[in-house]
């Protein structure tokens, strides 16, 4: 069905003197998506020149993408055509479903990958069946899968076996014909060594799963005793740990950072001699996969940790060289896929469908992607029911760019894409949707973004709904649009919570703007949070690109007491990002330097009155340094030019440090978007005071550097009246989550 569709949708042709693999140049209705757009084709093609340089200096061949997909069919077996989808249903004990999530090159993955089957876990009916586990595939898979999974885990049930297109069961189950009377196995089959192939893991482990690290990489503790279990463990607490960027410098000196450290640490849990008898393919494909994720830096370690691989006679399958591969794809270095594609077939490692994806996502081409598709679907790989969902994320950003220019509303792309990939779940996902955001925000459809999101978060109950990715990629195009408003219209929709009250506690403060912000499609009366379809999901929760994008977006809008506002939400949150510390860094000498003279000294006195001019006096508890707001005062705005020898970021990074611990424990009583729209509102009142006064003669502050410096709007002479953000303790900390903080509310003038 999707072959058949790809044949009656037309082509975007791609550049004939570009390569396929450079991304493509695509001219927009806004000038900066347009110089984005050709700024990445520079990039992309900039890219292929270095490697094509790099290949001619070694006198390597060059790599036909037509050679490589024919070695690719070549070595990938035609999937049969007999498919079931959950033929065979097993219920597994408690004590084996630790087993089949994160046993040691035994878990559903692994078994997967081994007999071609899809296996899925899900709750069990009840009692002490623990989980259900289903099973879909092809006659001789399933049975391949079945067999191993009853050989694991031991004092399993068979719960149900599908029939074949001939009325006989796909599975022929040992021990008995009869499904319905159950299989049960006990523990004869099963390994009692750690040894073996069983290993017992606790499903609820954290670290098997992204986690946040308080400490350095370093501090991670080895185990006593070393097999495979803790080896596989400790390899997944290195790779799954996730540090705060506010910590960073806690942890690493200069020169040094978590992701070098890892890898360190990685090499020599690997080389410790104690360490060999319990090395396994599992944990060297965690490492794999972490070193992939970073690029081409690591590709020397990636290197290494296969020669160590293939030294110590450890298996390698087909997700070690995806992971290989999955560094080509970042950089689409196309010789490089086909150098492991080739290691791949000596070491008979056969290419499964992420395989091919990772081959689809080397190409800018469209027309190449979709002689690559009919290739898949020649060799049987689409049959999966995950396949086309799948392949949606790499080929939507094309339909999507077409219902752009064709004229088409959100609406209809939804219900093409949907008809096209396999239903609303597979148009719905955030990869696909997050495709479809993309484009809609290049062309500036606003509004269309807005009905995707909708649509995301009705379907959230059966399926994931936007997540901060989400959000991201329309603000990214609010600030590339240079539009504040609508990208406060998306933060009051979809991160304040749906109770969130347009009110805001403040000292003569003008009249909350409705959620109007800028766009005419969102002059909608009571709640934007809610729908026909009754309460919505839990809000996006904001992360550091989401910060960091509303505070680039209020400072080229030159809305500083707006920028105050998410520099402040992001410094309680521990999310400031590079830029905002090293603008707030600006921003804190421009309030700090005195008529003409130098900057003082970042001391802990300057920085008690960099508190007092950046924000108010009682931000800072006694003893404690922590300057909040950026905007500095506007008297000595005409000084920002001045410099102070040193780090421009030190002023920043001790504001954020300093401000987030003496708040430690604590948040805004407010929502981001109520208090960031009132800011908004202040600040477009007194740049159009500002206007007023210049038709009326009068003098403003002086301009902008234009690298950096504060913005050049929005001064007053005097004093503008303050509001402030109440703050309460954190739900859990101290058994008050609504208690509001008075003394030391944040005030931003």
């Amino acid at each position: 069905m999707l072959v058949e569709a790809l044949v009656r949708t037309p082509i975007r042709r791609h550049g004939r003197l570009n390569s396929v693999l450079v991304e493509p140049f695509r001219e927009y209705p806004g000038k900066r998506e347009t110089h984005r757009s050709l700024r990445l084709h520079r990039r992309s093609a900039d890219a292929q020149e270095r490697l094509d340089e790099i290949r001619r200096h070694s006198q390597a061949p060059l790599a036909d993408w037509r050679v490589v997909l024919e070695n690719l069919l070549a070595a990938t077996p035609e999937r049969p055509r007999d498919w079931h989808e959950d033929a065979v249903t097993i219920a597994v004990p408690p004590d084996a479903v630790g087993r089949l999530h994160h046993g040691v090159d035994v878990n559903m993955d692994a078994i997967g990958r081994r007999t071609g089957c899809v296996l899925r876990m899900a709750a069990g009916a009840g009692g002490d069946d623990g989980a259900l586990l289903r099973l879909s595939g092809s006659n001789a898979s399933l049975g391949r899968a079945t067999e191993e999974v009853l050989r694991l885990t031991g004092g399993v049930r068979v719960v149900s076996v599908a029939g074949g297109g001939d009325g006989k069961p796909v599975v022929e189950v040992p021990g008995g014909s009869d499904p319905s009377a159950g299989h049960v196995r006990r523990n004869e089959a099963s390994p009692a060594s750690d040894e073996g192939v069983v290993i017992e893991q606790v499903l609820s482990d954290r670290v098997y799963q992204p986690y946040n690290l308080t400490e350095s990489a370093r501090t991670i503790p080895k185990p006593a005793v070393w097999t495979k279990a803790s080896f596989d463990r400790y390899v997944a607490a290195l790779t799954n740990g996730r540090l705060a960027p506010h910590l960073h410098a806690a942890f690493y000196r200069r020169g040094s950072n978590h992701q070098r450290t890892v890898v360190n640490l990685l090499h020599a849990a690997f080389h410790d001699p104690a360490a060999l008898a319990a090395l396994s393919t599992s944990a060297f494909n965690r490492a794999l996969a972490y070193m992939a994720r970073h690029g081409p830096r690591a590709r020397p370690d990636a290197q290494a940790l296969l020669v160590r691989m293939d030294q110590h006679g450890v298996a390698m399958d087909t997700a070690t060289f995806n992971a290989l591969l999955g560094q080509a794809v970042k950089t689409r270095d196309l010789r490089a896929f086909d150098a492991t594609l080739r290691l791949m077939r000596r070491r008979r490692a056969a290419p499964d469908l992420d395989t091919w994806l990772a081959f689809l996502r080397l190409f800018g081409a469209e027309e190449v992607k979709r002689y690559v598709v009919h290739a898949m679907h020649a060799r049987g790989l689409l049959r999966r029911p995950d396949a086309v969902a799948r392949l949606a994320r790499e080929l939507v950003a094309h339909d999507a760019d077409r219902a752009a220019l064709a004229g088409r509303d959100a609406a209809w792309l939804l219900r093409d894409v949907a008809a096209r990939y396999g239903g609303p779940a597979a148009a719905l996902a955030p990869p696909t949707a997050n495709k479809m955001l993309e484009v809609l925000g290049r062309y500036g459809r606003f509004a269309d973004c807005r009905v995707v999101l909708d649509a995301m978060r009705q379907a959230a109950p059966n399926a994931h709904g936007p997540d901060a990715v989400s959000l991201n990629t329309v603000l990214t195009h609010c600030k590339l649009q240079h539009s504040l408003g609508r990208a406060i219209a998306f933060v009051r929709r979809y991160v304040d919570p749906p109770s969130s009250s347009p009110t805001i506690a403040s000292a003569s403060s003008p009249p909350l703007l409705p959620a109007q912000a800028g766009e005419e499609d969102d002059k909608a009366k009571g709640p934007a949070h809610r729908t026909a379809r009754g309460p919505l999901p839990a809000p996006i929760v904001p992360d550091t690109v989401t910060y960091h994008l509303l505070f680039e977006t209020a400072w080229r809008d030159r809305s500083l007491r707006a920028a105050a506002v998410v520099w402040r939400y992001a410094v309680l949150a521990r999310r400031t990002s590079w830029r905002m510390r090293r603008r707030a860094s600006v921003a804190a000498l421009a309030g700090l330097v005195h008529a003409g003279g130098p900057a003082p000294a970042p001391t802990r006195a300057a920085l008690r009155t960099l508190a007092a001019s950046l924000g108010h006096a009682d931000d800072v508890p006694p003893g404690r340094a922590g300057p909040g707001a950026v905007a500095a005062p506007a008297a000595d705005r005409r000084h920002h030019h001045v410099r102070r020898p040193g780090s421009r970021t030190y002023l920043g990074a001790a504001a954020a440090r300093g401000l987030g611990d003496a708040f430690a424990g604590w948040e805004p009583a407010l929502p981001l978007g109520v208090v960031l729209q009132e800011a908004w509102a202040r600040d477009k009142a007194e740049a159009l005071e500002a206007r007023r006064r210049r038709r009326g003669g009068e003098k403003e502050a002086a301009p902008s550097d234009g690298a950096g410096g504060v913005p050049d709007a929005v001064a007053t002479q005097g004093e503008a009246p303050s509001f402030y953000i109440p703050l309460r303790r954190k739900a859990g900390r101290a058994g008050v989550e609504a208690s509001v903080r008075n003394k030391k509310d944040h005030r931003i003038n």
